[in-house]
């Protein structure tokens, strides 16, 4: 799909795809926010 879209192959291979659904709250969204910004703290080390 992002191919399709002209995203260039060196972002898309750092892409991550997220879905959220009826049930995911606000809190759902800040913890993966914060989980994510700490691994990929711990990946670019």
């Amino acid at each position: 799909m992002l191919v399709a879209l002209g995203v260039p192959k060196d972002y898309i291979n750092g892409t991550l795809r997220v879905t959220f659904g009826e049930q995911n709250t606000k809190e759902d969204v800040d913890f993966l926010i914060d989980n994510l910004c700490e691994i990929i703290q711990e990946l670019r080390k």
